[in-house]
């Protein structure tokens, strides 16, 4: 996930995390910036190496988060155990160990940092386990007016205690190159040039020749995650039950959908704490997700520094009980001969101003100029148009199903 920036600025009542206050506007200055510790942290009752993320607030003209490297970090239970986590490149751990979260047992998220400084949670336990009964796909048309599917999710718990959902999905799909080609630009010393090759540009050291591809360049497949905080509650229904629920929508002339699509829905319970912080954040800001770059100010998490109240500490440790289910489906298989998605970007035969150049920095691929009956020199077409693997890899997953 991304990692928040930090300005202080909001209202006090949302530093005790009021949800009744309103929120007054804010001064959008750097002069107080604090470098505040972020904590993303949950665990679930999954058998697995579990994973927690620490970085550092970032103001708002810096890039990105700074990874907070070389901390020690544990998970202590209420029976004295010592769950061990070690970090595996900046600022992620995993722990050393899998393991997956138990009922009846409550769990503390403990971390030292590099300067000494050290930060403890507040108890968490597991809460109840709600299934996913199933994923589907629908063909709509959304609040907005534009058509497309949306993805809709039911699930039921019949203890009725779990009552607070978070969701995440992560979908993945087949992308074809339009203008592959089975030939490819390839750059070699004027001393190796193959007898009879074809050569498109030459310089005093460097002769640019076209040869057969040896890698899979027409069939890819990308993945994207969800950004948004997605959540709901069931308290106030006589079921612990969801029916119909939309995790996410998709335009139906976004190029993802083209061919085949899969998404992996989670479905995450969670306390009634946890759900007033992330609904508390959603409303704050129009977060693209949980630990976004536009967070507007602080209010209280459930971690906090052991040497000083004053300290901000931002994120939520939670613990987790996961379901999950995939789907997949075709467009055909909604949209029956009817008019496909334009691709990611427009494929138009191109000249560039040097060739040998674009092609060695990787912009442009080899295109046939008779597939548009231009002039023999509009040999070259934008990569990602004839070669899939600028937006995908060319592996298929492990889980993909054709």
């Amino acid at each position: 996930m991304e990692h928040p920036k930090f300005i202080k600025g909001i209202c006090a009542t949302m530093v005790i995390l009021s949800l009744a206050g309103c929120i007054e506007p804010f001064d959008a200055t750097i002069e107080e910036f604090e470098s505040a510790l972020v904590i993303d942290a949950f665990i679930t009752d999954e058998l697995k190496d579990q994973q927690i993320v620490l970085s550092r607030a970032y103001r708002f003209e810096q890039d990105s988060a700074a990874a907070e490297t070389n901390a020690q970090v544990k998970i202590v239970t209420n029976d004295n155990r010592t769950l061990n986590f070690s970090e595996v490149s900046p600022g992620k751990y995993m722990s050393d160990a899998p393991f997956k979260a138990e009922p009846n047992t409550a769990y503390t998220l403990s971390v030292q940092t590099n300067n000494g400084r050290s930060y403890t949670s507040n108890p968490a336990q597991l809460q109840s386990e709600a299934k996913i009964d199933s994923v589907y796909a629908v063909r709509t048309t959304n609040e907005f007016g534009e058509e497309g599917m949306a993805i809709f999710l039911d699930s039921f718990d019949p203890s009725g205690t779990s009552r607070f959902y978070r969701f995440e999905y992560e979908e993945t799909y087949r992308v074809i190159a339009p203008r592959w080609n089975p030939m490819e630009f390839k750059i070699v010393n004027n001393n190796n040039v193959p007898a009879g090759a074809i050569t498109h540009a030459i310089t005093d050291t460097e002769t640019l020749i076209r040869v057969p591809r040896t890698e899979e360049a027409r069939v890819c497949y990308g993945s994207d995650h969800s950004r948004n905080i997605i959540i709901t509650r069931t308290d106030d229904s006589e079921e612990d039950r969801l029916v119909r629920f939309n995790v996410h929508f998709i335009n139906r002339n976004n190029y993802i959908l083209t061919h085949r699509y899969s998404i992996l829905v989670r479905q995450f319970t969670m306390s009634e704490k946890a759900y007033n912080y992330y609904e508390t954040l959603k409303e704050l800001s129009s977060l693209e997700s949980v630990f976004s770059e536009n967070q507007p100010g602080y209010f209280e998490g459930n971690v906090f520094s052991d040497l000083s109240q004053a300290e901000h500490v931002l994120g939520y440790f939670d613990v987790s009980s996961i379901s999950e289910k995939r789907i997949f489906f075709d467009y055909e298989d909604f949209f029956h001969n009817e008019r496909k998605p334009s691709y990611a970007i427009p494929c138009k035969p191109i000249k560039p101003l040097t060739l040998m150049e674009s092609v060695r920095l990787g912009h442009v691929t080899y295109n046939d100029p008779s597939a548009y009956g231009e002039e023999p020199e509009f040999i070259a077409i934008e990569r990602a148009c004839g070669d899939c693997r600028v937006l995908g890899s060319n592996v298929a997953p492990s889980f993909w199903v054709d």
